[in-house]
C-alpha cells in the first residue's frame, strides 16, 4: 500500500486513509463516468494497494455523476474489495447507491453498507478488519 499520496481522475481522487481503507472521493463536477473513467479509477486504485484486497471508503457526498451502464458493470464486477461503505448526503445518492450495491454484493458477496455519517462509516469498516 502507498500511504500519503492519492491519484486524481476526472471525477474522483483515490488514496489510501491512514487505517489503511481505500479511499474514494468523487469530486464536486458533472461529468459522466463513462467507461474510460470507470478503468481510471481502478487503475488508480490498483496502483496504491498494490493489487491487494481492502475495505473501500466512498465518499459520494459530492457526487453528481451519472454512470453509464457499461461503466456501472465495469465497477461492479471489481472483485478486489473486502467490504465497502458508501457515503451519501442526498436521496438520488442513496438510491443509486442502492442500485450499485445490489449489483455488486450479490456477485461478490462482500459486506456492504451506506451511510451518512464518516465517522460511522470507517468505525464499520475497521469492524470487518478483525
Amino acid at each position: 500500500m502507498i500511504l500519503n499520496a492519492e491519484i486524481t481522475t476526472k471525477t474522483s481522487v483515490i488514496s489510501i486513509t491512514k487505517e489503511g481503507l481505500l479511499k474514494l472521493r468523487f469530486l464536486d463536477n458533472d461529468l459522466e463516468i463513462d467507461l474510460e473513467e470507470a478503468r481510471a479509477q481502478i487503475s488508480s486504485a490498483e496502483k496504491l494497494a498494490h493489487g491487494k484486497a481492502l475495505l473501500v471508503l466512498v465518499d459520494a457526498r459530492d457526487s453528481i455523476h451519472e454512470l453509464t451502464p457499461e461503466a456501472t458493470k465495469f465497477i461492479a464486477n471489481y472483485p478486489n474489495k473486502k467490504g465497502e461503505a458508501i457515503l451519501v448526503r442526498e436521496l438520488h445518492q442513496r438510491i443509486v447507491a442502492t442500485f450499485y450495491l445490489k449489483l455488486t454484493t450479490s456477485r461478490y458477496k462482500h459486506p456492504a453498507r451506506i451511510f451518512k455519517n464518516e465517522e460511522e462509516a470507517i468505525e464499520w469498516l475497521l469492524a470487518l478488519k478483525n
